[in-house]
């Protein structure tokens, strides 16, 4: 009896005991499931906020292209003018049915983006300044082309995640180095009675500003050019004139380098394959593509047009432009006319400028010929002549004098094209 009795009250301990650690499961297990559930909406608050970065990178650029940040700022800033944006502040407004009806925090900015839903949640974006401009990230007043954007993502259950990104505009080209840049061993460059000026804007734009006249790469194809300068043409950069503004940009001991503010040149342009890949960039960024032997109807001139020519193309008497002009076989241009932005002869490079006149560039111009032995731009030897894939490109002024070539950084800007806004910095609030 005693024995059965005994057992009995094991019995009941070995119960309780068990009933009680199912219960600690059961509620460990409910913990564990909340905490993972927490998580989740916490990682999917970060993937929202990671898509209102990357959509409200598109959407600057779809309003912006390759303009100033300052209206843009402008816009963000509201009715008051001033930023009243505070990352730290921000919070959701939750409906009666748990979704996410709005945002707070940021006063009577306007959003780069107004909420939108994805999938199960919701997602912002804001624009303010680069912390490191002159101003800080309150100003409309932008100094170093780059901006800053915010992204808030909001889940149910009050999940919420800030991120932010620094963006700059993003172009296939690196700074062009020189007023006019030439590859190749041996150069024709025939330079006439015109002006050249390598200070900026012809002195007209940043204080101190100066790029060699002609850039070339390797000390022959700079002796070329110095031994056939025309004692009529007028040189300036920085203070020198003649022999003096004619540069290997590879040599970091020239002294046309040593003074230039940009320097040697980026490796990127003497990369024949690198170029090529260039020119089918700006290709498909081409507001229009003209083709040999086709009528080219061209869009109204703009200092942000691009225009790609594949094979010929002439610029006659009348036709001033603006912007970047990319053309792979010889372009012919009237003395008379000007143009304001990027001249890129690249392909079979031959720049052919003629007729008397007072016409002006204003800007930068590049003449390469990647064209290979057969001098037939796109082909299979294209990068495969010359030296490192450049053969001799051509430079020929033969106008009878008048004109001027000038650098200019305002110009080379407004036509350097915009593919996207590149993310260089990244950050989690």
């Amino acid at each position: 009896m005693n024995e059965r009795g005994s057992a009995l009250i094991l019995a009941i301990f070995l119960l309780a005991f068990l009933a009680g650690l199912g219960i600690a499961l059961h509620f460990q297990s409910q913990s564990e499931l909340m905490m993972s559930g927490a998580d989740r909406q916490a990682q999917q608050a970060y993937f929202l906020a990671e898509a209102g970065i990357e959509a409200g990178r598109q959407q600057l650029y779809n309003t912006n292209g390759n303009g100033s940040f300052d209206d843009d700022l402008v816009v963000a800033a509201g009715a008051n003018g001033d930023i009243d944006f505070g990352a730290d502040a921000l919070r959701a407004v939750y409906a009666a049915d748990g979704s996410v009806s709005g945002f707070t925090g940021y006063g009577d900015d306007q959003p780069l983006l107004d909420i939108a839903a994805l999938g199960s949640g919701w997602y912002a974006a804001f624009l303010t300044d680069d912390p490191a401009n002159t101003g800080g990230v309150v100003s409309t007043d932008d100094d170093n082309d780059r901006v800053m954007i915010t992204a808030v993502g909001a889940g149910r259950n009050g999940a919420l995640k800030v991120l932010q990104a620094i963006v700059e505009p993003e172009t296939p080209f690196p700074d062009l180095p020189a007023t006019i840049t030439m590859f190749g061993p041996t150069p024709n460059f025939d330079d006439e009675d015109d002006d050249f000026h390598g200070d900026d804007c012809g002195g007209a734009g940043i204080p101190g500003f100066a790029v060699p006249v002609v850039g070339l790469i390797g000390t022959p194809a700079e002796t070329v050019v110095e031994t056939g300068l025309n004692g009529g043409t007028v040189y300036t950069s920085a203070g020198n004139n003649g022999g003096w503004t004619i540069v290997d940009l590879n040599d970091p001991t020239d002294l046309g380098v040593v003074g230039s503010s940009l320097g040697m040149i980026d490796p990127a342009w003497v990369d024949c394959e690198a170029l090529r890949d260039m020119a089918d960039e700006v290709r498909d960024l081409a507001d229009v593509v003209c083709v040999q032997g086709t009528p080219c109807v061209l869009p109204p001139s703009a200092p942000d047009r691009i225009i790609f020519a594949e094979g010929d193309f002439t610029l006659g008497s009348g036709d001033d432009g603006a912007g970047l002009l990319w053309t792979t076989g010889r372009l012919t241009m009237d003395g008379q006319t000007d143009w304001n932005g990027i001249i890129m002869v690249v392909g079979e490079g031959v720049f052919i400028r003629w007729g008397p006149g007072s016409g002006t560039i204003s800007g930068a111009t590049l003449v390469a010929n990647i064209s290979g032995p057969d001098n037939n731009y796109g082909t299979m030897d294209d990068c495969t002549g010359g030296v490192a894939g450049f053969s001799s490109a051509v430079f020929d002024e033969s106008t009878g004098g008048g004109g001027q070539t000038t650098y200019c950084n305002a110009d080379v800007l407004a036509a350097t094209p915009v593919r996207s806004y590149a993310v260089v910095e990244f950050r989690q609030r």
